[in-house]
């Protein structure tokens, strides 16, 4: 299980934090300036986004496809990145690395399905959408056992970092939204455990 640290520095302080059993959420906002979350959003709204996300690989899940689009390693390297994988590994107990990192693109219509990320790893969700109303849905739902238990809101520019066993689920927007929900997805795991780092082969998404 992940533990986050107790204290966290009033600059990276998160503005909710709540725990299902003894697993954490902690959701931060304002981390970033608005010309790096209007530059983020425009090279992930052009990225060149696949058909073949999935919450999981069992059905049903399998027969829910997204879009998605990975990130290489090498993009990790950039400020807004190095940022949020420094702010995780700092916070996280055992310390964590990066599994890899990809951007969803979800849509009306779209069915979601709750799932595990890792038992033993934490996942980081930035919601990179310029402009969102609270009208327009796309929530991530987390659940206590079988049921839903807490939603936290896709606010532009907001932070969800969260141990990766909690069970949990994201939203399509609401049928009247004819904006894309994005989110950069940052999957990380132990040190010690052998994973599957970022391949450089995967498409970098350039940062102006």
């Amino acid at each position: 299980m992940i533990t986050f640290a107790p204290e966290i520095g009033a600059r990276h302080a998160p503005t909710r934090r709540f725990a299902i059993g003894e697993r954490e959420v902690l959701v931060f906002d304002d981390l970033f300036a608005n010309k790096t979350l209007r530059v983020l959003y425009q090279q992930m709204r052009a990225s060149h986004f696949h058909w073949g996300a999935y919450d999981s690989m069992t059905p049903p899940d399998r027969h829910a496809v997204r879009w998605r689009a990975d990130i290489a390693a090498a993009a990790a390297k950039l400020p807004f990145f190095e940022d949020v994988i420094a702010l995780v590994s700092q916070i996280t107990t055992p310390r964590l690395v990066l599994d890899r990192i990809y951007v969803n693109f979800n849509v009306y219509g779209e069915v979601h399905h709750a799932h595990v990320d890792a038992p033993d790893g934490a996942t980081a969700l930035f919601c990179a959408n310029l402009e969102w109303e609270p009208e327009w849905q796309g929530e991530t739902v987390f659940y206590d056992g079988a049921e839903p238990s807490h939603v936290v809101a896709p606010r532009p520019g907001r932070l969800i970092v969260f141990d990766g066993s909690l069970r949990h689920r994201g939203s399509p927007p609401a049928r009247d939204c004819f904006e894309p929900r994005i989110n950069i997805a940052f999957k990380f795991q132990p040190r010690t455990s052998s994973h599957k780092r970022p391949s450089p082969a995967a498409r970098v998404v350039r940062m102006a």
